[in-house]
């Protein structure tokens, strides 16, 4: 039987070329819904392209910079927040027990409320006695933690040893700025003792408050060590705050006394002595209200 060419054979044929052509002129990137190419596209899209380069190019040294800026202000924000994990105020508490008091400016003045020119009324003159009273917190500045809230508590670390020789229910410190002021006291009044031919007073050890006697003429033994022990603590007290307030010349010396300063012209930074007595008063061990 003779085979011959059918018209669904030959248009099948076409078809087929046809489907070859159209894939040939995808590839080509010639898009055969619109007659738009390939090539078409990449020339608009180009300047465009161009123009963002050359923006971010103009200013890519400002948005370098800024990007700089900020990664050192980083770290050097991490750096002083390290730093002052490492650093405590001078004069401040390093156990939790003293919240930040506030400071101001001071300028000192001098007055004779508390060491008399004449020595002998530093004994006679009630009204002395009583403005070094009057300067420390009742208990004198020894303080009971059990007086604290419990969170308060819970916050102490690196505690001292507790003073002994308390009721069991009491946890006792003291504080160190009023054992300087104590220590002042008690070189003033064995001045003031030396000065006027009176024999001083005595201290018991570890400055234990004495019953008050009015005969002053009574010499403990331990008063030579205790006057030792004061000036020995008010040098490395005063050396530790380093005061370094700039003074200038002389106000009160008298006629004929040299050229220096009495220190009356300079102003200090201190902090509000009425919030610390508050505090101290506040967390008193008890009610005792005395000096030396």
């Amino acid at each position: 039987m003779r085979r011959t060419d059918s018209p669904y054979r030959e248009d099948a044929s076409r078809m087929s070329a046809e489907d070859d052509n159209d894939r040939e002129k995808l590839l080509a990137g010639l898009n055969w819904q619109t007659g738009h190419s390939r090539a078409d596209d990449s020339m608009t899209m180009a300047p465009r392209e161009r123009g963002l380069a050359a923006f971010f190019s103009g200013w890519r040294w400002l948005l370098d910079t800024a990007l700089l800026l900020i990664i050192l202000g980083l770290l050097l924000d991490r750096r002083t927040g390290q730093q002052n994990c490492n650093v405590q105020n001078i004069g401040s508490d390093i156990t939790g027990f003293a919240p930040k008091f506030t400071t101001q400016i001071t300028k000192f003045a001098p007055t004779t409320a508390y060491i008399p020119e004449n020595m002998t009324e530093f004994f006679f003159n009630e009204s002395i006695k009583q403005a070094w009273l009057d300067l420390v917190p009742k208990g004198l500045g020894y303080i009971d933690i059990e007086r604290l809230s419990p969170e308060d508590k819970a916050g102490l670390h690196d505690l001292p040893t507790p003073i002994t020789g308390f009721p069991s229910n009491q946890t006792i410190f003291t504080t160190s700025v009023t054992h300087q002021l104590h220590c002042l006291y008690s070189i003033t009044h064995s001045f003031a003792a030396a000065k006027t031919g009176i024999k001083a007073g005595g201290h018991q050890h570890g400055h234990r408050r004495r019953d008050e006697q009015d005969d002053l003429q009574e010499a403990l033994i331990d008063e030579e060590f205790h006057v030792q022990h004061c000036f020995e603590y008010l040098r490395q007290s005063i050396m530790c705050s380093g005061d370094v307030a700039i003074e200038g010349d002389q106000t009160t010396f008298p006629e004929g006394s040299g050229v220096g300063s009495d220190g009356w012209d300079a102003k200090h930074v201190c902090r509000d002595w009425k919030q610390i007595y508050k505090h101290l008063e506040d967390t008193r061990a008890n009610d005792e209200v005395w000096i030396a």
